[in-house]
């Protein structure tokens, strides 16, 4: 298991996930595909994000029936960018507090 790989697609899959879910830079994407529940939760699109990076680098991390090892394997980079999601948004969400003085 390359831990580092796996560290490294689950930051991919947050920061992806986080970028065209709540930065303002992205705004007028999501006002296009607003009907779609998809890109309105960053951890529901994360597991897209984390299913074309498995299937891109070819990464298996427990090494079983290839079908299972791709399930597995992109439910376990989506759930710890998922984590990695969420901690993103808790600063981001304290910054601006901040910078309105809360």
């Amino acid at each position: 298991m390359d831990i580092k790989l796996y560290l490294l697609l689950s930051i991919i899959t947050a920061s992806i996930s986080f970028l065209l879910i709540q930065s303002k830079l992205f705004q007028f994407f999501r006002n296009w595909v607003k009907e779609c529940p998809v890109f309105k939760c960053g951890f529901c699109f994360g597991h897209w994000i984390a299913l074309a990076l498995v299937i891109g680098f070819k990464f298996r991390l427990f090494g079983i029936h290839w079908f299972l090892d791709l399930i597995f394997t992109t439910l376990a980079v989506a759930w710890t960018g998922g984590f990695q999601y969420i901690i993103m948004t808790i600063v981001v969400d304290l910054m601006e507090a901040r910078e309105k003085g809360e």
